[in-house]
């Protein structure tokens, strides 16, 4: 890996995840993507390098660990996209203080110490951070209450991040996708998808790989006027 640049995808194990990782591949970056319980896929026949590591984002050491064997390897990071999240919807009557605290962990925390342990990193090689936030931390929903404050918090930590680093020439930008189809939609019945579908202008569900180009186009030189920016993919919903 000595020398070989290469975008770092946190979260890589789900439905965006993989469209990511195939959309990225196809488009020539090679890619080092993290799963946690989920086993990894097989990317063999893909164009570019693809290297899985499994990484436990609420772990603090653990981040540091797989960031300093990853550079003493001597991987050049030219992107981060940080795509891990869970959710844990109930009211806020129901919601105990662990029920916040574990997703966000997830969502923010674990955000906040990949940044931490590559912000040199991505600084000196002038790259580009993409961080996967949700509509709901744009508007408020009932029974998120923990994963929209976590995705509104990425939101701020975003911008700030884009205002200390512009200087050094890293850009930061989020994507907040609305409602996607991804495995997590298997458990909803037809009749309150089709009712969901009927609030977005767009009347449909968007798929992955439109959230994939977009994060393609913000880790890629081609968005490089754009930083502190988020692009929101969600079919018109928060018009």
């Amino acid at each position: 890996m000595k020398g070989i640049e290469v975008i770092l995808l946190v979260g890589g194990s789900g439905t965006i995840g993989d469209h990511i990782i195939r959309t990225l591949s196809n488009s020539g970056y090679n890619i080092v993507y993290t799963y946690n319980n989920r086993p990894p896929s097989n990317y063999k026949d893909f164009p570019t390098t693809i290297i899985p590591y499994q990484l436990n984002v609420c772990s603090k050491e653990n981040i540091e660990c797989f960031v300093n064997d990853l550079l003493e390897k001597g991987a050049v990071v030219k992107g981060l996209i940080y795509n891990a999240g869970v959710t844990d919807d109930k009211l806020f009557f129901n919601m105990t203080e662990q029920d916040f605290i574990n997703v966000f962990k997830v969502n923010f925390m674990g955000c906040f110490h990949v940044c931490k342990a590559l912000i040199n990193e991505l600084s000196v090689n002038k790259g580009s951070i993409v961080i996967m936030s949700s509509i709901s931390g744009l508007i408020g929903k009932i029974g998120q209450v923990n994963y929209s404050v976590s995705k509104a918090g990425l939101i701020s930590f975003a911008k700030n991040l884009a205002a200390e680093y512009a200087r050094l020439g890293l850009r930061v930008n989020c994507v907040a996708p609305g409602l996607i189809q991804t495995d997590m939609l298997n458990t909803i019945p037809n009749d309150v998808l089709l009712k969901m579908k009927r609030n977005i202008p767009l009347k449909r569900i968007g798929e992955a790989y439109e959230v994939a180009n977009v994060v393609r186009f913000l880790i890629s030189p081609e968005s490089s006027y754009i930083t502190g920016q988020v692009i929101v993919v969600d079919g018109g919903t928060t018009l």
